[in-house]
């Protein structure tokens, strides 16, 4: 894409998260914004033009728009009992009372039924409590967004939880709907990036939380922690964490009041590169609006069709190709099936050897503004344990692989908070050796900071469309 000059991506660094104008510079979105800055001044816009993206960006959006028909349409086709069964059982639980448990009877489940469960009024009383705070905060600041978008965050969200909890478990991937509530937001309020906003952090949030919780219950359930005792230490983690995080924001904002917070000059490397993402995704379905995405970029609702083929032909081979193998071995000839076998079923058994869901995650992890070594470690640790140890150790890997990894975390938030209070509020301290150097030495780093593109600007001072082609859909 990006040597090709694919929709004109050969004028952005390769793997920016970032929006780009015509001149190759950042989009400043206040160019386009009107006096309120609740909307697009269409004037404005002829005048400044459309955003770009890179074909990273590019790239990455596509594959978000094919990975929700994929995975809806592969996870309802190939655990469709499973997936009854989990809506049955969450009606009987709320219309009942039932026990969570079920009907199953294994060791884990015996010992935990010795615990009171976690009542469902709790749940309810939580996700009211949500409700009512989220409408006080639509409702109290200026951010041009109606109420009815809170429900109708939530009513989606609770559909997709399921299936979206059931492909965690199977796949160790979730669906993730931060960029599907972009596109309805982007639809919902053209030219409001603000709502646009609002809506993809409610929607995020709403499954990212409740998944977090379901793979707490389950480590409890191993663990044999008493479930209100998970559900305590998520409800106090999260409310504690919401002031942690607020005054970190405080202190960060406070910190850099030089303007250069979240910048790619930043000298701390404060990139914020999620939330950078965001911000390019406000100005691209928020203020551009989805349609003039579309518009510039007429490829990518094809990718909903695309995904949707894959999800719904993977699932139908993965669930019924073994049977319909089994009925033309009965009907045919020996001489016919073995022809067929041959040619059709033998290289299509790989398929049962194949997740489609967890090819298409690395497609949407794709580097996410950062250089390629990023990557690149992870595929080395990979293959170090899940393939090199745990072919040739079994026994340590059973027993310490996954309490190494979480060493490993923990040791990373240690070592942050020593650097943080060592040499942040403590004399200033540089130091210049190969490890702290190497990252910034080659075009990587280069690429990283928004200054290296493959074609340079053309003569006529801009890249894209004329003037006269520009979207206007608004």
């Amino acid at each position: 894409m990006y040597y090709s000059n694919f929709y004109w991506s050969a004028y952005t660094p390769i793997n920016s998260n970032e929006s780009f104008a015509n001149n190759g510079y950042t989009y400043d979105v206040s160019q386009i914004l009107n006096d309120s800055g609740d909307g697009v001044d269409i004037e404005k816009y002829k005048a400044y033009g459309p955003p770009y993206f890179s074909g990273a960006n590019v790239f990455g959006q596509g594959a978000w728009f094919a990975w929700y028909p994929l995975t809806l349409f592969y996870v309802s086709i190939q655990h469709y009992e499973a997936l009854k069964r989990s809506f049955y059982d969450m009606y009987k639980g709320i219309r009942y009372r039932s026990s969570a448990f079920g009907d199953n009877d294994d060791p884990h489940s015996r010992m935990m039924r010795a615990y009171p469960e976690v009542a469902d009024w709790w749940f309810i009383g939580v996700l009211l409590i949500s409700l009512v705070l989220g409408i006080i905060a639509l409702k109290a600041y200026p951010v041009d967004t109606p109420v009815w978008t809170l429900f109708a965050v939530v009513g989606l969200s609770a559909v997709f939880l399921i299936p979206s909890a059931l492909l965690l478990a199977n796949a160790n991937v979730t669906m993730g709907f931060n960029v599907l509530f972009q596109l309805l937001a982007g639809y919902w309020f053209v030219g409001n990036p603000e709502a646009l906003i609002i809506v993809t952090a409610y929607g995020q949030n709403f499954n990212s939380q409740a998944e977090n919780y379901i793979s707490d219950q389950k480590m409890g359930h191993y663990a044999k922690i008493p479930p209100r005792a998970v559900f305590r230490g998520q409800m106090l983690s999260v409310l504690v964490n919401c002031f942690i995080f607020v005054g970190m924001l405080d202190w960060m904002v406070q910190s850099f009041d030089n303007g250069t917070l979240c910048e790619w000059n930043n000298p701390q490397h404060f990139v914020c590169t999620d939330a950078v993402l965001v911000f390019a995704s406000a100005i691209e379905y928020g203020a551009f609006g989805v349609k003039n995405f579309f518009t510039l970029y007429p490829f990518l609702p094809w990718c909903f069709l695309v995904g949707g083929l894959v999800g719904i032909g993977w699932g139908v081979v993965q669930k019924f190709g073994p049977h319909f193998k089994s009925m033309c071995r009965r009907r045919w000839s020996e001489r016919t099936f073995a022809t067929w076998d041959t040619w059709m079923f033998r290289p299509m058994e790989l398929f049962a050897w194949f997740d489609p869901a967890v090819f298409w995650a690395g497609a949407l992890n794709w580097t996410g503004g950062n250089n390629l070594s990023y990557a690149t470690n992870g595929i080395y640790i990979s293959f170090i344990f899940m393939y090199y140890i745990k072919r040739n150790y079994g026994p340590w890997f059973e027993k310490y692989n996954y309490l190494l990894e979480a060493g490993f975390d923990v040791g990373v938030a240690i070592s942050g908070i020593i650097q943080t209070f060592a040499f942040d509020f403590g004399p200033s301290i540089t130091l210049n050796w190969w490890g702290n150097t190497v990252s910034t030495a080659g075009v990587d780093y280069v690429s990283y900071n928004q200054n290296a593109s493959l074609y340079p600007i053309p003569a006529s001072g801009y890249f894209g469309l004329a003037p006269a082609d520009f979207p206007m859909k608004f």
